[in-house]
């Protein structure tokens, strides 16, 4: 009995500690969960001054993302030349961003481009990428650097002339920022 409980601790407390690695409990975690429930419960003499807890995720907390198209990381979908592209946030600030797109230059290097430029302002905005390994191709991805309601909101447009941002499929909002919202032992928490 003694090793099955050990055991058990054991595993709970390795399953906290892979929370807390992705800031479940210390800080927000930007990401769109389905509803998930956990029972924590203590017995033993050791454990009798904690009472069991439930915990329930309706929805984690999130900021807004531009999901783009996906592209063919080798193909050359973006016209040659130099482009212009503004990431316009909440509070009114406009942020131009150049990248230059050379002959035969693949997708995926220009995306790498756009990447390079827009995370290095520190705006509260930032590019990721999702990649389809199998089918070879590239997305990328406009998201808030926070999540929550509090999270940069912002807007992505090509600056007259140019196409990057059209190319890419991001101009659009695909989803808007939210807050968690959780119970704990059946009181709600957002």
């Amino acid at each position: 009995y003694r090793s099955q409980f050990k055991a058990g601790l054991n595993r709970l407390e390795r399953e906290l500690d892979n929370l807390s690695r992705v800031n479940v409990f210390n800080g927000p975690q930007c990401d769109n969960w389905a509803t998930a429930s956990v029972v924590l419960s203590t017995t033993g003499s050791k454990y009798d001054k904690f009472e069991p807890m439930t915990m329930q995720v309706h929805q984690m907390a999130a900021g807004q993302v531009n999901h783009g198209f996906a592209l063919d990381k080798g193909s050359s979908d973006f016209v040659v030349g130099a482009h212009q592209f503004e990431v316009e946030t909440a509070d009114g600030a406009v942020h131009r961003f150049a990248v230059s797109v050379a002959e035969g230059e693949s997708n995926f290097s220009v995306q790498q481009k756009m990447a390079d430029a827009v995370n290095g302002a520190g705006i509260g905005v930032k590019i990721e990428f999702m990649a389809d390994e199998k089918a070879g191709n590239n997305t990328v991805r406009f998201v808030s650097a926070e999540c929550g309601d509090d999270a940069v909101t912002f807007q992505v447009r090509d600056v007259e002339g140019s196409s990057l941002i059209y190319r890419s499929g991001s101009e659009f909002v695909t989803s808007g920022p939210q807050n968690a919202k959780y119970n704990v032992n059946g009181v709600e928490y957002e």
